[in-house]
């Protein structure tokens, strides 16, 4: 699986797109979406990313569900070029099922 990378010092967008309920194949437009980003070998949660919301976005025609949010550039300006980072999104629609997905991130320096 290849990493996500998270400029460091730059607002990152995090979006999570495609969400089905898997029994009805009903793409829901109501759920709970949110992002931790923690230390990968601790668990530490990364100081100011937890439980970031991402809201549902109205997809243009013919495109997939959307939420997005974003890591914001100060939280951001606290990591550690190489440190492995993991980025839980959580999603809960409105009849209580939950989908979890579990995202391998690393540090990078921001392009100038």
């Amino acid at each position: 699986m290849v990493a996500l990378t998270l400029d460091i010092g730059s607002t990152n967008l995090i979006t999570l797109t495609g969400l089905q309920d898997t029994v009805t194949g009903l793409y829901p437009v109501d759920a709970t979406v949110t992002a931790t980003l923690a230390v990968q070998s601790t668990g530490d949660v990364v100081s100011g990313a937890e439980s970031l919301a991402l809201a549902y976005v109205s997809p243009t025609s013919g495109a997939a569900t959307m939420y997005r949010g974003s890591l914001p550039a100060a939280v951001a300006a606290s990591l550690v070029i190489g440190q492995p980072y993991l980025l839980t999104v959580t999603a809960t629609d409105t009849s209580q099922n939950v989908r979890v997905f579990y995202l391998p991130c690393s540090a990078v320096k921001a392009a100038a």
